[in-house]
């Protein structure tokens, strides 16, 4: 696997499933690490419902200590792709997101 996506959430219930469908959505294969960073919610206990028949791998991690910082670095320390995208909890990603960034990655 090229790629893994990183997700830190915090109380995403409005926006973590449309951000999900986006990436259940692209044309390249990914690790998925989403990372709980204290939500309350129920966005997490959703995501995993919703992934629950995703063929790809999913990672749910718990980062306890407060703040987007420690949420990633818990998840850059779950990779093992190549790259590794940082991604918003509440952000549309366009099927073609990373397709397209391995062209350029390649070119390079």
């Amino acid at each position: 696997m090229r790629w893994s996506i990183v997700i830190p959430v915090y109380n995403e219930v409005d926006f973590l499933p449309q951000t999900l469908e986006s990436f259940v959505a692209q044309t390249t294969a990914f690790d998925l690490i989403i990372i709980d960073n204290g939500s309350t919610d129920g966005c997490i206990d959703k995501a995993r419902a919703q992934l629950a028949d995703y063929a790809g791998k999913v990672t749910f991690l718990h980062e306890p200590r407060p703040g987007q910082v420690f949420a990633l670095q818990a998840g850059i320390a779950a990779v093992t792709s190549e790259f590794t995208a940082i991604c918003d909890a509440d952000t549309y990603y366009p099927p073609h997101y990373l397709s397209a960034a391995t062209q350029l990655f390649d070119t390079m």
